[in-house]
C-alpha cells in the first residue's frame, strides 16, 4: 500500500507537470554556458587590441549622460561596460566601449536567444499581466519535482536494497518498454541529488514566502540594491578619482562602480582571480575625499550563510562547485527532460498494454 501510493503519486504528478518540467529543464540546460557561448560569438566586442594607454573612465563615461555603472577589467584585453538608463527598462542598456579610443564595439550576438530560453525557463514565455501564471505554473512544476525525486527514490528502493549494484547500472542490453524502464529509474537514481538541489534553489524565485525562509534559515542578511539617484549630476571627476583609489589599494579581476555616491563616497564590487564564482563579489567602499577605502568586505570572510545567498543562483546553476558542478548540473538539466519524455512513454506503453 505505502509502495501503491507514492506511486500513484508519482504517475499522477508526472502527468500533470511532465511536460512543463521538460521545458522548463530543457531551457535551463540552454542557459547553462550562455556566459561562455556569448563571449565566444562575441569575441570582438568583448575583447579589443591594446593600443597605447588606456582612456580614463571619466573620458569614457563622459558621451553619456544617464549613466549607470561602468564594468572594467585589470586584463589589458577587455572591453569596459558601461550600463546607461534607457527608458522602459529597469536594467538600463549595456554598452561596450573600447577602453582605448572610446569606441562603441555594437550589440552582443545572440542575447535574443538566451533571453528567449531564459523567459521559458522562468515564465513559460509569458509576459505583462500573464507573467505571473507562467511564474506561479514554473513554481508548482518545481514543488513537482522534488515530489518526484523524492517519490522516485522511495519506489526504487526496495529494489535498490536488494541488489544495489544491479540497481545502478544502466541495462544496454535491454529492449523496448524494459529499456525505457530502466533508463528513467537507474539515471533518476544517479541524478536525484542534482535534482533536489536544482528545484529547491530554484523556489527561490518562484516564491516570496520560501525565499524569505532560506534567508531566515541561513541568518543571512537581505541587500537592498540601490539605484541611481534621479536628476542627479555625475560628478565624473569624482568618479575617475574613486577608481584610481581602489585600483591602487586592490588587486582584482573584474570592478564595477555605480555612478551614484552617497556622502563622496562610492562602493565598488570587486573579484578577483581566486573568486569561486561569478557572484563571488567583494565590496570596497572609497571615500573620495578622504582619498582612501574606508572599508572592504571579502566575500570569504562572510558568514556561511551569506555566501549561500549570495551564491544561489551559482548554485542552482552549478557554478557553485566549479566547471566539475556546472558540467554536472548541464548533464542533470538534459537528464530531467529525458525524464519528462520517457515517463509518458512509459505511461501509454503501459496503458496500451
Amino acid at each position: 500500500m505505502y509502495k501503491t501510493l507514492w506511486f500513484k503519486v508519482h504517475l499522477i504528478l508526472g502527468l500533470v507537470f511532465g511536460a512543463i518540467l521538460l521545458l522548463v529543464a530543457f531551457s535551463g540546460a540552454m542557459l547553462s554556458y550562455q556566459k561562455e557561448i556569448l563571449y565566444a560569438l562575441n569575441s570582438d566586442v568583448y575583447t579589443v587590441k591594446p593600443k597605447g594607454e588606456k582612456l580614463s573612465l571619466s573620458e569614457l563615461a563622459k558621451p553619456y549622460e544617464a549613466l549607470n555603472s561602468i564594468t572594467f577589467y585589470a586584463d589589458e584585453s577587455r572591453s569596459t561596460m558601461l550600463n546607461v538608463a534607457q527608458k522602459g527598462s529597469p536594467k538600463g542598456k549595456n554598452i561596450y566601449a573600447d577602453p582605448y579610443s572610446g569606441e562603441e564595439l555594437g550589440d552582443v550576438v545572440g542575447r535574443d536567444f538566451f533571453m528567449f530560453f531564459f523567459r521559458l525557463h522562468r515564465w513559460l514565455t509569458l509576459s505583462g499581466e500573464t507573467q505571473v501564471v507562467g511564474k506561479h505554473i514554473v513554481g508548482a512544476a518545481t514543488v513537482a519535482a522534488i515530489i518526484l525525486s523524492i517519490s522516485g527514490l522511495v519506489i526504487y528502493y526496495p529494489r535498490l536494497r536488494r541488489n544495489t549494484l544491479a540497481c545502478l547500472s544502466l541495462d544496454l542490453k535491454a529492449k523496448n518498454r524494459a529499456f525505457l524502464s530502466s533508463l528513467h529509474s537507474v539515471l533518476g537514481v544517479w541524478s536525484s541529488v542534482i535534482l533536489l538541489v536544482m528545484s529547491l534553489s530554484g523556489l527561490y524565485w518562484s516564491y516570496g514566502w520560501y525565499r524569505d525562509a532560506l534567508f531566515s534559515i541561513t541568518g543571512a542578511q537581505k541587500v537592498a540594491r540601490g539605484a541611481p539617484a534621479k536628476d542627479a549630476v555625475l560628478d565624473l571627476e569624482a568618479l575617475q578619482k574613486a577608481v584610481e583609489i581602489f585600483g591602487k589599494k586592490i588587486e582584482f579581476s573584474e570592478a564595477s562602480v555605480r555612478a551614484s555616491s552617497s556622502d563622496n563616497t562610492y562602493t565598488i564590487s570587486y573579484l578577483r582571480d581566486d573568486s569561486p564564482h561569478f557572484r563571488a563579489s567583494n565590496k570596497a567602499v572609497v571615500d573620495v575625499q578622504k582619498g582612501e577605502i574606508i572599508s572592504n568586505s571579502l566575500y570569504s570572510e562572510a558568514k556561511l550563510g551569506d555566501r549561500i545567498m549570495r551564491g544561489i543562483l551559482p548554485i542552482h546553476s552549478g557554478e557553485y562547485w566549479g566547471v566539475v558542478g556546472q558540467a554536472l548540473f548541464f548533464i542533470g538539466s538534459l537528464l530531467m527532460a529525458l525524464f519528462g519524455l520517457t515517463g509518458y512513454m512509459l505511461y501509454f506503453k503501459r496503458a496500451k498494454k
